[in-house]
């Protein structure tokens, strides 16, 4: 039995070294060229390499065996040496149409970047002081993806600007020779000595291959699918670890604008009742909830204000109460409803992508598109990049998402948070998933009867909601109902440690089980053999080693004498059968001294011991 013990725990260890042995040996070097400083930290002392991206190809790896080289690359050299094949990777970069032309590029961003006015420290300049920054002069360099962005920002805010391209490719060095007032570039990069005072938007951004990895492309897209069904949370996690920015939440409110807050304790709040998760009224609650119901609720820590939601039946009542002033903010307003009033509109407290759902093999020239008919949504940007379908119009992109599943349409826009809300009810396996570019964004809606101050306000009360809080938010309306993380899941991403686990416990158990028994059979044998109060041989324990020891012995070499004490019933009458315990134990210590391998004492019962001896010759 102790054999075949063994050699299950043997076979146990050799399943565990074998399998950290295959975990421990990757199956590929990839060499990933990056932008120090740019979400990688390179210590050129040490040449220790860490940050955002390091920990997060790391994550990669688990489902693509790959270990990493990282070399640290200025732009120009990065690209070129990218398209000859000495790196495998580069970035980080956005998606370009002139990029996308020379590289190729995954199908998920790996985070966010947003761009944003630097300016010295000692700048008068204020944060989004938009008055103040007529005729400013911004810096930037020529490959900056930003540069689109800030047109049509400076657009929207109405303020004019000098545009200077840097001689250098960062123009850090510039902004601190004061040869121009503010500098665009990305929160990626800490930038010392400087103060921020614009967020300017937010872009994906994306590590690049050439366009003869075609395969390396694809192994990575299906990591980055894998990392997103079983982790969904990580990538908000990372961004959050590595790029906070404590300046922008320390931002002050004026005078004028904590007298707004102090004059409104309490604010009328309408919403779209149909709009889930972002914002919906739950029928069964009787309250409204989602996205942007969490927004308000931070918005009210923030500021100190109570809101109260009121319910309408439609987007459309509520965009009306409003204008009627029977209600003072909307959520989830945007700037292509604005042209349908005068209602204010906040800065985005969130922007939700727009994802295309659509079959994996579209064998029809004609296809159809369901698309949500409320006009806060991008439909005009969507219908002009994806002219070749024909839409129909639902409800809402729940209504899209169940005419896709029901196959009444080729294919459905809706915005990511309804997608990830449903996703594992959707077999994806038959399914395309694709990043329009496209956003959702989400605004506050103030009433025409506030003054410009209320708008202030509440934009410097979205921008204090950290990055982390948004992704948190979002998260627990979407993929948190989903992942809270079912065992199959667990199963899938950690099944090399179950293994390795499960192995370790039966080990533990198979050891413990030995010692156990090991023990136990000492304990039964010493119950067993032995006379509990002498010590002695118990009586079946002599009958079996006398049997032996005649088994070799020949006729008469033995013998066996009989002892009891005479009227020993008398001394327990007389002084108890304690005193008359401690006379047998005393006896059989002394007996005790006789044993050896040829003489067997035994107490056979109450006062009579068993003596089998060799004779002498």
């Amino acid at each position: 039995m102790l054999k075949k013990c063994y050699a299950f725990i043997s076979f146990l260890l050799f399943c565990t070294f074998s399998l950290i042995s295959a975990e421990n040996n990757p199956k590929k070097t990839i060499k990933i060229g990056f932008l120090p400083n740019y979400g990688i930290s390179f210590h050129g002392e040490t040449n220790k390499i860490e940050g955002h991206t390091v920990e997060y190809f790391a994550e990669l790896s688990k489902f693509t065996g790959w270990s990493y080289k990282f070399v640290p690359l200025e732009w120009e050299e990065g690209l070129k040496r990218l398209k000859d094949g000495s790196i495998d990777f580069f970035g980080p970069m956005q998606k370009t149409p002139s990029r996308e032309k020379d590289y190729l590029f995954s199908n998920r961003e790996l985070g966010f970047e947003h761009s944003l006015l630097y300016t010295k420290k000692d700048s008068p300049l204020l944060f989004q002081d938009f008055e103040s920054f007529k005729g400013i002069r911004i810096g930037s360099f020529p490959t900056n993806a930003f540069n689109e962005g800030l047109e049509r920002f400076a657009e929207k805010n109405n303020f004019s600007y000098d545009f200077i391209l840097t001689e250098s490719d960062t123009g850090i060095k510039e902004l601190q020779e004061g040869k121009f007032d503010a500098l665009l570039y990305s929160n990626l990069v800490d930038i010392p000595n400087t103060t921020i005072i614009a967020k300017v938007e937010t872009l994906p951004y994306y590590f690049a291959t050439a366009k003869q990895n075609g395969d390396l492309i694809e192994q990575l897209n299906e990591a980055m699918a894998d990392l997103d069904f079983n982790k969904p949370y990580f990538s908000g996690e990372l961004t959050k670890k590595h790029f906070s920015d404590p300046s922008i939440n320390n931002i002050a409110f004026s005078k004028n604008e904590l007298n707004f807050i102090k004059d409104h304790p309490v604010l009328r709040v309408v919403h779209n009742p149909n709009l889930k998760p972002v914002e919906f009224f739950n029928s069964k609650t009787k309250k409204h909830e989602g996205i942007s119901i969490s927004i308000l609720k931070e918005l009210s820590s923030i500021l100190g204000i109570t809101f109260e939601s009121i319910e309408s039946k439609s987007y459309a009542e509520s965009i009306q109460m409003i204008q009627d002033g029977k209600a003072d903010l909307i959520t989830g307003y945007a700037e292509n409803a604005k042209n349908y009033s005068d209602i204010q509109l906040s800065d985005t407290y969130y922007e939700i992508p727009v994802v295309l759902l659509k079959k994996q093999k579209e064998t029809s020239k004609t296809l159809s598109a369901a698309i949500p008919a409320y006009y806060t949504y991008p439909v005009n940007k969507i219908k002009e990049l994806y002219g070749h379908y024909n839409f129909a119009l639902y409800e809402d992109s729940n209504a899209c998402l169940e005419a896709f599943l029901k196959q009444e349409v080729d294919a459905t826009f809706i915005n990511s948070a309804s997608f990830d809300s449903v996703i594992k009810d959707i077999p994806l396996d038959s399914y395309f998933v694709v990043y329009t570019g496209i956003s959702y964004p989400l605004q506050l809606g103030l009433s025409p009867y506030f003054d410009t101050v209320a708008l202030s306000t509440f934009n410097k009360a979205i921008t204090k909601i950290s990055e982390e809080t948004k992704q948190t938010i979002v998260f627990s309306h979407t993929l948190k109902k989903n992942y809270n993380v079912d065992f199959l899941t667990l199963l899938r991403q950690y099944v090399l440690h179950i293994i390795i686990g499960l192995v370790f416990l039966f080990l533990l158990f198979g050891i413990s089980i030995l010692h156990i028994t090991h023990k136990s059979k000492k304990r039964l044998q010493t119950i067993a053999f032995h006379d509990e109060q002498t010590g002695l041989l118990s009586l079946s324990k002599f009958k079996k080693d006398a049997h032996k020891l005649l088994y070799y012995a020949n006729e008469n070499d033995y013998m066996m004498m009989s002892l009891d004490i005479d009227n020993f019933k008398y001394i327990n009458q007389s002084y108890g059968y304690e005193i008359g315990t401690v006379i047998i134990s005393n006896l059989g210590l002394y007996l005790k001294d006789l044993e050896s391998p040829q003489t067997l004492v035994c107490r056979s019962h109450n006062d009579v011991f068993l003596i089998f001896m060799k004779r002498k010759p």
